[in-house]
């Protein structure tokens, strides 16, 4: 069999890193069984016959042998439903409402109009029908072990598609910005006033957007505590890689001032890499530097802080130096 059961970590091709963020996000309650033989055949056999289908209209250009041969059943299945219903709707719009020509028709509106939450659903129907038309014993078993692989695929899609449809060059996901759609809960839709009648948000402080809740926590700690901070700062960098950074916070105490990095909940992979970069240049100019994890913050607050008051120890980051 050209299929290969392996893990989500052994996949082999470039948005690697792009599944594994969107899994972590990503967690079901129902815990499935194992899919049955019966339904593994009966899926492998709708995967090949997606690839025979896919190469009459499309060559290897939809379905490619090297990444399919590379999947287990689940991933094979969810990366054939995407590719196969996106670019086949593209041809029927061509057919019927004459939108032939690059950067038209329903292409457009995958990458521009469509909304992740309508994305969300779409896909999630489309999953769920596929798999009743096949009459499997374990459908909802086989929903929940294929799901969460299907919107990852779909990203794929839209970053190598608005390349060749929409013209733009070097497409690379904002995983900050997919991250803040995401990873919110309710709680972080409900606004309210804080103690000065400025908008607050579970992610705001005194009007200002942070990066996560532990962020925030973190803030209103060294307010209660009297200490001067600064937010979001923008800040040229000899030696980084890009244009200036915004440095998470910078705290001063008695001529002392301290670096301060919070993770996010994502950072992994590129991300991770960035961070290095990143602390390499702040260490490079200024060596009263800290970072900790979103987690970190979150679990034990008290512990955070007292590292940060141990960092602006008189004998350390003196600005006057």
């Amino acid at each position: 069999m050209f299929i290969h059961n392996q893990l989500t970590s052994d996949l082999k091709y470039k948005n690697k890193n792009l599944f594994c963020f969107i899994l972590n996000e990503m967690n079901f309650s129902h815990k499935p069984r194992e899919i049955p033989l019966g339904d593994m055949e009966k899926l492998t056999k709708e995967i090949l016959n997606g690839k025979e289908k896919a190469l009459e209209l499309w060559g290897d250009e939809l379905i490619n042998d090297k990444i399919l041969n590379s999947l287990s059943i689940p991933q094979a299945y969810a990366y054939c439903l995407v590719r196969g219903n996106v670019l086949s709707t593209q041809i029927e719009d061509a057919i019927f409402n004459g939108n032939s020509e690059d950067g038209r028709g329903h292409i457009r509106y995958q990458i521009e109009e469509r909304t992740l939450l309508e994305a969300f659903i779409e896909w999630n129907d489309l999953l769920h029908d596929s798999l009743v038309d096949l009459e499997l014993s374990a459908t909802h078993d086989c929903f929940v072990k294929i799901n969460p692989y299907v919107m990852p695929y779909y990203l794929d899609f839209v970053i190598k598609y608005s390349e060749k449809y929409l013209g733009q060059r070097n497409v690379s996901l904002n995983r900050k910005r997919l991250d803040a759609w995401i990873s919110r809960t309710p709680s972080n839709f409900l606004g309210g006033k804080d103690d000065r009648n400025i908008p607050d948000t579970p992610t705001t402080y005194r009007g200002i957007e942070l990066n996560s809740p532990g962020h925030k926590r973190l803030c209103e700690k060294l307010a209660a505590n009297n200490l001067m901070f600064m937010i979001e700062v923008p800040t040229f960098i000899p030696l980084d890689t890009k244009p200036y950074r915004k440095i998470d916070l910078v705290i001063v105490k008695d001529d002392k001032a301290l670096i301060v990095e919070i993770d996010g909940s994502t950072h992994l992979g590129r991300q991770r890499e960035d961070d290095y970069l990143r602390d390499y240049a702040i260490n490079e100019n200024w060596s009263n530097h800290i970072r900790f994890s979103h987690r970190e913050v979150q679990d034990d607050l008290e512990l955070v802080f007292k590292k940060i008051l141990k960092k602006l120890d008189r004998n350390l980051g003196d600005i006057r130096r």
